[in-house]
């Protein structure tokens, strides 16, 4: 077989036949002759005159084979021999001198797979070969090739499934972690020092005006050390994350980081300097990657970066209070911005670090670590950070505005479902949050006072630009965000704030006033407790949200509905306030689903309409056919969206409680989309399975028996069969209480049909032993199910004696736990059930 051929028409015939033949016999040649196959693909990888495509694709054969077949516990036909092994490793390490990123990115996969599957019992030297060949080597792409090993492996090491699978294998790389730190704090602060030195080299050639040419050139040679510096210190970071995470910070460690966050700061300082080019964009990444790993630290170990905690603060505050994000779109220019996610890396770890304050952990680990944050947030530091928050952080951005004209529902679900980790508006609003609560003196009434400020320059000069309605709209949101800590504050009466801007903010018909009428349905839905409250302002809440419901701009409208969701979803909710509202309300919401393309901003309103539901409970049966006819719209839209599926099952289960039989009139359309989701044929099931059963369970507890609810029965059976015990043990429960449904509301009509099934899935359920607490618990519940039979049909009992016995003597020994406790009382209740 001519695999060097075969690879050629897996690549470039334009026949489709042939070139899948070539795959499959490659993959067939793999198989059965593994250590041919990969020496002849790492030739063709190696030959430079083999074009670039041919030798990727063949460098991704050597990564899928190795994967495939390498581990010692895959078929002997294809299993390596030790001298076989270790030649095709040394082969491998002879690619390390790729010049191709992707081929060299492949290759550095493949390694990985070889030292997952040979460290340390067959190749103990995985990572001192990898370190001598750095050593040894001075090809700097050869070094950029070998750290990307490096980096990939101890990634692959430290995760959370070789440390709980592979004991052995994490155990011997721990007990490197230390030479391992040393030797790679040695290659990276060689590689940062040149590039300091190359970045001093610019800037001194910039201020003596030297020509860009001459300055740039300087930048582009120093581009391999960043990247050097990059790859350095991301294996740097991630084997301080080890140590922090077995053992406490010593001495050396404490001036490795030292070290690192002067290196830090010099880059930062560097990088304001440098004109936008490649450069820049590889030193941006060195600095979130550093900011990205005080995160995790003080996220996982405060204890372990505490004795440096202060310096960290204020490298992360200087760049968030002296160099905020643009609001506008940069110019050619304006000066070099920080990269978004810095600042926002920033800001998380200033959020992680205050949150410590006061609390059980800091009092326990590190006591003078209280007094020493403490003296950094004082209330000049809390007030100036949560000023830089409200007119840097949160305000819209040109990007947004534009999205909201072009793509409305992506502007809303981005808002809504936004992760703080990587937007700059969540993450700021979670630090003022935390600064509220842990300083609510100080910023509570800087907030209202800016509010106050805002509000009289407003009055005074009467025009509003756009700019002017950014600062107000974050000051919003910035009330919007302390409400928990300003809700009780004598100084400040929202309800009063209601009635006397926000009803005129609503009414503005300023170009921008749509920013405010969004924010304002906002503010109703994060006061909803003070608002509930007063009987006049939850009746003009629900007229302003039901005039913004109905507004011409999308946002606003959907704005609208997701408050008025949030704003009834209330302890404080009275129904009666709600009633003269309720019709236009919910017509609305219908009318907006006509409009609505994206399944995320259907399921917001599936949510609206399941809480109505709950909360309005008879008041909404005059609406069950819209509901219905809503609800078969969105199922019928819902191919492509299994969470837009599950949210429909979700408000179907909250109807039928609501309906009570009555639900009966509508199994026209309950009993397909039932019968669909509990199919274990139907490709989705696995992801809707749960609402789907909770769903059956709902209409067995509140819908009156028939003869269809008995032909669905036997569905059950397979669901208990394709589930597995420990792993789908939630369904396996569910199904066990759709049983005991049947049997209390079937009466002797489903016993006579199928009892037999009953029995057989009970007996099925209780094995030989119980290995775990999920298990006892099943079978607690299978326990409860056979009491429940037992009292009503004692009949069945001898057919239940051979489970009840094997049941007791798994309760007897199993550990000693509390659904073990359980067990016993339940068998201990069927078995009396035995009793004459």
């Amino acid at each position: 077989m001519d695999v060097v051929a075969l690879l050629f028409d897996s690549v470039h015939t334009s026949d489709t036949a042939r070139r899948n033949a070539a795959q499959t016999q490659l993959t067939q040649a793999a198989h059965l002759h593994l250590y041919a196959f990969l020496s002849t693909m790492i030739e063709c990888v190696k030959n430079k005159q083999i074009d670039k495509t041919a030798r990727f694709v063949g460098a991704v054969y050597i990564k899928n084979s190795v994967h495939q077949y390498w581990g010692l516990n895959k078929p002997t036909s294809t299993a390596l021999g030790e001298s076989e092994r270790s030649l095709i490793r040394q082969q491998l390490l002879g690619l390390l001198d790729e010049q191709d990123a992707q081929v060299a990115t492949q290759v550095a996969l493949c390694l990985t797979d070889v030292i997952l599957c040979d460290y340390p019992n067959i190749w103990p030297e995985a990572f001192t070969d990898l370190f001598g060949l750095l050593s040894r080597t001075s090809s700097q792409v050869q070094r950029l090739r070998t750290l990307l090993t490096l980096k990939l492996a101890i990634k692959k090491l430290c995760t959370s499934k070789v440390r709980k699978r592979h004991q052995e294998q994490f155990t011997a790389f721990q007990r490197l972690g230390g030479q391992l730190l040393q030797y790679m704090a040695e290659i990276w602060f060689a590689s940062t020092r040149e590039l300091l030195a190359a970045l001093e080299n610019f800037s001194q050639a910039s201020a003596r005006g030297e020509s860009s040419h001459s300055a740039n050139a300087a930048l582009t040679n120093a581009l391999p050390n960043v990247q050097l510096c990059l790859l350095s210190h991301q294996i740097l970071c991630r084997l301080l994350l080890l140590i922090f995470a077995t053992q406490d910070t010593n001495e050396p460690v404490l001036q490795l980081l030292s070290k690192l966050l002067d290196a830090w700061r010099s880059c930062l300082a560097c990088f304001v300097q440098l004109p936008r080019n490649q450069l820049s964009d590889a030193l941006s990444k060195y600095l979130i990657h550093a900011t990205s790993f005080l995160v995790k630290a003080a996220d996982s170990y405060p204890k372990s970066v505490a004795p440096c905690i202060l310096a960290f603060l204020q490298y992360c505050a200087e760049p968030v209070l002296l160099y905020p994000p643009l609001l506008t779109d940069p110019s050619p220019t304006q000066p070099q911005s920080l990269p978004e996610q810095f600042c926002i890396n920033c800001v998380l770890f200033i959020r992680l670090v205050v949150e410590l304050i006061d609390t059980n952990y800091c009092e326990e680990h590190c006591p003078e670590l209280n007094a020493t944050l403490e003296q950094f947030l004082t209330p000049a530091v809390a007030t100036k950070l949560s000023q830089v928050l409200v007119t840097s952080y949160l305000p819209l951005t040109d990007s947004e505005l534009r999205k909201w004209e072009e793509e409305p529902e992506v502007l809303v679900n981005e808002d809504i479902y936004c992760l703080y980790m990587t937007n700059r508006r969540a993450a700021a609003d979670l630090l003022l949050s935390t600064l509220s609560r842990k300083c609510a003196d100080s910023i509570c009434p800087f907030i209202v006072s800016m509010l106050a400020d805002r509000l009289k320059l407003e009055a005074a000069v009467g025009q509003h630009t756009l700019d002017d309605l950014r600062f107000k709209d974050a000051i919003y949101i910035a009330i919007a965000t302390i409400a928990p800590e300003l809700k009780d504050k004598p100084y400040f009466d929202f309800n009063h704030f209601l009635f006397s801007q926000l009803v005129p903010d609503v009414q503005s018909q300023h170009p921008w006033s749509k920013i405010l009428k969004r924010r304002v349905a906002s503010l109703l839905e994060s006061w909803a407790p003070t608002v509930n409250r007063a009987e006049r302002a939850s009746q003009e809440a629900y007229g302003i949200l039901l005039m913004l419901m109905n507004d011409k701009d999308l946002v606003i409208r959907l704005y609208a509905a997701i408050a008025f969701k949030n704003l009834i979803d209330d302890y404080g909710f009275k129904p009666t306030l709600l009633e003269p509202y309720l019709e236009k309300v919910v017509e609305s919401i219908f009318q907006l689903v006509g409009e609505i393309d994206e399944s995320e901003t259907n399921i917001q309103l599936i949510q609206i309409v399941s809480v109505l539901i709950m909360q309005m409970g008879d008041r909404m049966k005059h609406f069950t056919p819209k509901i219905l006819q809503c609800l078969s719209q969105l199922w019928q839209g819902s191919k492509e969206s299994r969470h837009q599926k599950a949210t429909v099952l979700r408000t179907l289960k909250t109807l039928v409680r609501a309906l009570g039989p009555k639900a009966t009139d509508f199994m026209e359309f309950l009993a397909p989309v039932l019968i669909q989701n509990i199919d274990v044929a139907n490709q989705d099931y696995m992801h809707v399975i749960e609402d789907g059963l909770s769903l059956w369970y709902t209409m067995l507890r509140f819908m009156p028996y028939s003869e269809l609810m008995s032909n669905l029965f036997p569905k059950i059976d397979p669901i208990l069969q394709n589930a597995a015990p420990q792993e789908d043990a939630t369904q396996i429960e569910k199904a066990l209480e759709i049983i005991e449904a049947y049997i209390l509301v079937g009466g002797q009509d489903f016993c006579n049909k199928h009892m037999q099934s009953v029995l057989r899935i009970l007996i099925a359920v209780v094995p030989a032993s119980a290995s775990n607490d999920e298990q006892v618990k099943q079978h607690t519940l299978a326990f409860q199910l056979a009491e429940t039979l037992l009292i009503l049909h004692k009949t069945f009992a001898p057919a239940l004696t051979g489970m009840v016995e094997r049941a007791l003597l798994i309760a007897f020994a199993s550990p000693e736990t509390e659904w073990q406790r359980t067990a016993l009382v339940t068998l201990r209740r069927v078995s009396c059930c035995y009793a004459p």
